[in-house]
Protein backbone atom coordinates (compact mmCIF):
# COMPACT_ATOMS: atom_id res chain seq x y z
CA UNK A 1 0.00 0.00 0.00
CA UNK A 2 2.94 2.30 0.61
CA UNK A 3 4.17 1.74 -2.94
CA UNK A 4 0.74 2.58 -4.34
CA UNK A 5 0.62 5.74 -2.25
CA UNK A 6 4.10 6.72 -3.49
CA UNK A 7 3.08 6.23 -7.12
CA UNK A 8 -0.09 8.27 -6.60
CA UNK A 9 1.96 11.00 -4.91
CA UNK A 10 4.39 10.99 -7.84
CA UNK A 11 1.60 11.44 -10.39
CA UNK A 12 -0.07 14.09 -8.25
CA UNK A 13 3.17 16.03 -7.99
CA UNK A 14 3.66 15.80 -11.74
CA UNK A 15 0.09 16.67 -12.67
CA UNK A 16 -1.12 19.18 -10.11
CA UNK A 17 2.02 20.70 -8.61
CA UNK A 18 3.89 20.93 -11.94
CA UNK A 19 7.10 19.64 -10.35
CA UNK A 20 9.83 18.15 -12.53
CA UNK A 21 9.90 14.38 -12.90
CA UNK A 22 13.19 13.88 -11.04
CA UNK A 23 12.11 16.02 -8.09
CA UNK A 24 8.70 14.31 -7.91
CA UNK A 25 10.41 10.92 -7.98
CA UNK A 26 12.78 11.83 -5.12
CA UNK A 27 9.97 13.27 -3.01
CA UNK A 28 7.85 10.16 -3.57
CA UNK A 29 10.80 7.91 -2.76
CA UNK A 30 11.58 9.77 0.46
CA UNK A 31 7.93 9.73 1.57
CA UNK A 32 7.71 5.99 0.89
CA UNK A 33 10.96 5.35 2.78
CA UNK A 34 9.84 7.39 5.79
CA UNK A 35 6.44 5.66 5.85
CA UNK A 36 8.13 2.25 5.63
CA UNK A 37 10.46 3.11 8.52
CA UNK A 38 7.47 4.21 10.60
CA UNK A 39 5.69 0.92 9.84
CA UNK A 40 8.73 -1.07 10.93
CA UNK A 41 9.40 1.07 14.01
CA UNK A 42 5.84 1.01 15.36
CA UNK A 43 5.03 -2.51 14.11
CA UNK A 44 1.86 -1.39 12.35
CA UNK A 45 0.01 -4.33 10.82
CA UNK A 46 -2.93 -4.58 8.49
CA UNK A 47 -5.88 -6.94 8.75
CA UNK A 48 -8.14 -8.38 6.14
CA UNK A 49 -11.16 -6.22 5.50
CA UNK A 50 -13.44 -9.23 5.38
CA UNK A 51 -12.04 -11.08 8.40
CA UNK A 52 -14.76 -13.02 10.21
CA UNK A 53 -14.68 -13.27 13.97
CA UNK A 54 -17.44 -15.84 14.38
CA UNK A 55 -16.29 -17.33 17.66
CA UNK A 56 -16.21 -13.91 19.33
CA UNK A 57 -19.72 -13.13 18.12
CA UNK A 58 -21.00 -16.54 19.20
CA UNK A 59 -19.97 -15.77 22.77
CA UNK A 60 -22.52 -12.93 22.77
CA UNK A 61 -25.40 -15.05 21.50
CA UNK A 62 -27.69 -16.99 23.79
CA UNK A 63 -26.80 -20.67 24.15
CA UNK A 64 -29.64 -21.89 21.94
CA UNK A 65 -28.63 -19.68 19.03
CA UNK A 66 -25.04 -20.89 19.33
CA UNK A 67 -26.21 -24.51 19.27
CA UNK A 68 -28.29 -23.87 16.15
CA UNK A 69 -25.33 -22.24 14.45
CA UNK A 70 -23.04 -25.14 15.31
CA UNK A 71 -25.58 -27.68 14.00
CA UNK A 72 -26.04 -25.85 10.71
CA UNK A 73 -22.33 -25.37 10.05
CA UNK A 74 -21.26 -28.94 10.85
CA UNK A 75 -19.73 -30.54 7.77
CA UNK A 76 -19.41 -34.17 8.77
CA UNK A 77 -21.36 -35.44 5.76
CA UNK A 78 -23.97 -37.55 7.56
CA UNK A 79 -27.47 -36.14 7.55
CA UNK A 80 -29.90 -37.53 10.06
CA UNK A 81 -33.55 -37.04 10.80
CA UNK A 82 -36.33 -35.99 8.46
CA UNK A 83 -34.08 -33.93 6.22
CA UNK A 84 -31.84 -36.90 5.40
CA UNK A 85 -34.79 -39.18 4.72
CA UNK A 86 -36.52 -36.69 2.45
CA UNK A 87 -33.37 -36.31 0.39
CA UNK A 88 -33.05 -40.06 0.11
CA UNK A 89 -36.70 -40.40 -1.01
CA UNK A 90 -36.31 -37.58 -3.53
CA UNK A 91 -33.39 -39.30 -5.26
CA UNK A 92 -35.22 -42.65 -5.71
Amino acid sequence: TIAIAAVLLYFALLSYANIESDTAAWVSLLVAAVLRLLVINFNWQTQAVNEWRVEKELARLPREAAKIYQRTTRHDGDKTGDEGESRKDATD
